[in-house]
């Protein structure tokens, strides 16, 4: 077994090191800015911000997240009052996500925070460091996913426009 001074060099180690250093710095802003939303909170709200108007299920469906805790996450924020629910005019039983006004003016405020962030943690790295940053991340997100069995489809590639039309039309 590799001495931990050994095990800090790894790959893995420096990635989970990465995200938790982010996400520390994520609530650290928002706290000293009196945003009450913690970091981990931060991608469901700004999915529901981007797709409004849609059901519980293409929101998970979108982040590959289970349909329960993303239902958590939403009575969370209605009982915030960031967002409310209301059913499809062709199935009642199904529940379209609306960020109310104080969702959005909370959304402004995060993505003046997040705008923030970025600046501040791309400082000093060049734009060629960054595409070279993001190749390589999502080559070893790809290698993650094909030692899983997954189909290597990575978020942020994840064609939404496409996914928006299929479930338009399932709607309809």
């Amino acid at each position: 077994m590799k001495p931990f001074s050994e095990s800090r060099k790894t790959i893995g180690f420096q990635i989970m090191n990465l995200m938790r250093h982010v996400g520390e710095t994520i609530d650290h802003s928002l706290s000293v800015n009196n945003v009450p939303l913690a970091g981990n909170q931060m991608p469901l709200l700004m999915l529901s911000a981007q797709f409004e108007g849609h059901s519980m299920k293409d929101l998970a469906d979108i982040i590959k997240r289970d349909k329960a805790g993303i239902l958590r996450g939403l009575r969370s924020f209605e009982k915030r009052g960031l967002i409310r629910f209301q059913g499809e005019a062709s199935d009642k039983r199904k529940r379209l996500v609306y960020l109310t006004p104080i969702g959005h003016a909370m959304m402004k405020q995060i993505m003046q925070h997040l705008d923030a962030f970025e600046k501040q943690i791309k400082s000093g790295i060049t734009p060629d460091e960054f595409r070279v940053f993001y190749k390589i991340i999502d080559k070893i997100n790809s290698n993650c996913l094909k030692s899983l069995g997954e189909e290597s489809k990575i978020i942020h590639d994840f064609n939404f426009d496409e996914h928006l039309k299929v479930n338009t039309k399932k709607r309809r």
